[in-house]
């Protein structure tokens, strides 16, 4: 029906290009390039416009600067209402970067972001090292900003993230693998309103000097700057050289919820400072993060304010070597003091990373204010836990070797091994108070009953000679005005021995009141003392146990 084109009509194009341009989605970009024009298109994704680093003269070599293309392109971005700036590319950069969102929510994902030669250098002060990213200070509090870059290398220069001026809050900062930084994460002393609730994820972290740093920022009138509700959800948290995450005043209800936490704090030691506490010996001098000591032989920086936990201080202090398994610079029963004197301790004992016991720095809760933390811990795995008031917040951990508390809800710590189930009271001593096995169920502590009277159990073995009344042991003095009701029970090792009496104390005596048995021995009482006679003909070895009952 239909034959073939005929030879005068126009010949069809070997390739056929359509274009559909929708003007109010899709941005375009000329550039010109050996006489050739070259058109790229931004499309509409998500909730907005995205551009790119190379719209605005970004090369993505790795080799060549981009910080500049980078920031145009973050500035153009805010300030023409689109949402996302997107690199695919490897970009080597030697300023910060700044960015921003009016509220509507921004993002800067970028591919890999690499630290170049003219990045400003390390301070002495390594803590202040130059940021790779961070809030405009000019711009107010932000919030609602996804931030993703797949790969960091901060040169051994600079930090990742720094949290400063109005800071941002409430947004997602993500980097997937971060290696030769100073700090993954900064959000301490520079910011000057609230910084809490930012999501903080990635697959490694590996290799700073701390993986994150989390505190109150500066003292501004009128102001909170407290960093709360901080979470962490990395899958290889290690390997970072001081410590991995320190939280210190101002960062509580910190929500470590997700990731592998280990081998941190390798370059650090947990000084115990003893019973006293330190602030109160130096007159309220309170030393803490960036203070520098010394023994007279090695100088560190002080990375917490004085820790209390079950009865001791404790601060965690750099050193200038690694410290695993014992191998600190620093030497127990030295006098500490800071440069000018205004602060002075002992260090009782020196506690470092060991590899025997699985026992790191991974986390540090230093929280101070308020008197509490209410963290969340509960990572798959930490290979260790420190810090101030540890029973004011939750926390389970996988390397029960590493941390005496293992798992703790608000003071109540449960441990448990093949034969046996556990219960501490963590803010006083990682010693159980009650052991449950599979037969008996053991209590360490006395048993208060309705405020007054309380289970006692005392129990003795004594050799007692033939013939002659021997004390045993002596029950507790009681008020006048009540008395203690006690049981009192007696064996041996030689068959025939035993006994059974009820015991009362009044005071400072104590009265047999009733004996119920007694075979081949007499109870006897001098004061609060419990006495047995037995003659049998020879010395025998004599069991008491004594039980409170009212």
């Amino acid at each position: 029906m239909f034959g073939q084109p005929s030879p005068n009509r126009h010949p069809m194009p070997t390739t056929l290009s359509v274009y559909t341009i929708i003007p109010s989605r899709c941005s375009a970009h000329l550039q010109i390039t050996n006489g050739e024009i070259m058109m790229s298109t931004a499309l509409e994704e998500n909730t907005g416009y995205f551009l790119s680093p190379e719209m605005f003269g970004a090369v993505g070599d790795g080799v060549h600067d981009d910080s500049d293309a980078i920031q145009t392109a973050i500035d153009h971005a805010r300030v023409n209402k689109y949402r996302k700036v997107v690199g695919k590319g490897n970009y080597l950069i030697n300023k910060t970067l700044l960015i921003s969102s009016d509220g509507n929510g921004f993002a800067l994902h970028l591919q890999s972001l690499l630290v170049g030669e003219q990045f400003p250098a390390l301070p002495e002060k390594w803590w202040d090292a130059a940021p790779a990213i961070a809030p405009h200070k000019s711009a107010g509090s932000q919030n609602n900003i996804d931030l993703r870059v797949e790969y960091f290398n901060g040169a051994n220069k600079a930090t990742w993230f720094r949290n400063w001026g109005n800071g941002i809050t409430a947004s997602k900062l993500y980097c997937g693998s971060m290696k030769n930084y100073i700090i993954g994460y900064r959000c301490y002393r520079d910011t000057q309103r609230v910084t809490g609730m930012n999501d903080l994820a990635g697959c490694s972290w590996q290799g700073g000097y701390l993986g994150a740093l989390i505190g109150t920022g500066e003292r501004v009138p009128g102001f909170t700057t407290v960093a709360e509700c901080h979470s962490f959800d990395i899958q290889w948290f290690a390997s970072n050289k001081y410590g991995g995450v320190i939280l210190l005043s101002g960062a509580q209800y910190a929500n470590i919820y997700k990731g592998t936490y280990d081998y941190n704090g390798k370059f650090s030691v947990w000084m115990n400072l003893g019973a006293n506490n330190p602030d109160t010996e130096n007159n309220g001098k309170v030393i803490g993060f960036g203070d520098t000591i010394s023994d007279g032989v090695v100088t560190g920086t002080v990375l917490t304010e004085p820790s209390y936990h079950q009865g001791n201080y404790y601060i965690l202090v750099t050193d200038t070597q690694n410290a695993l398994d014992g191998n600190s610079t620093w030497t127990a029963g030295k006098p500490l003091s800071t440069p000018d004197g205004s602060w002075k301790a002992s260090a009782e004992k020196i506690i470092t990373c060991t590899t025997t016991e699985a026992r790191y720095f991974d986390v540090v809760a230093n929280i101070r204010t308020g008197g509490f933390g209410k963290c969340i811990i509960e990572p798959e795995y930490i290979g260790g836990l420190v810090g101030h008031n540890l029973f004011t917040s939750q926390y389970r951990a996988a390397s029960a070797t590493s941390i005496n508390d293992t798992s703790n809800y608000r003071g109540l710590g449960v441990a448990s091994t093949a034969d046996r189930l556990e219960m501490t009271a963590t803010s006083h001593s990682n010693t159980p108070f009650i052991s449950a096995y599979k037969d008996e169920t053991q209590v360490r502590t006395h048993l208060r009953l309705f405020n007054q009277s309380k289970l006692l159990g005392l129990n003795k073995s004594v050799n007692v000679p033939n013939n002659s009344p021997t004390w045993i042991f002596s029950l507790g003095a009681n008020s006048s005005a009540t008395i203690a009701m006690w049981k009192v029970y007696v064996t041996s090792t030689t068959t025939g021995i035993s006994g059974e009496a009820n015991v009362t104390v009044r005071g400072n005596e104590a009265f047999i009141t009733n004996v119920v048995y007694a075979a081949n021995m007499q109870f006897k009482v001098d004061g609060l003392k419990l006495l047995v006679h037995q003659s049998t003909g020879a010395s025998r070895n004599i069991f008491m146990n004594a039980i409170r009952v009212a």
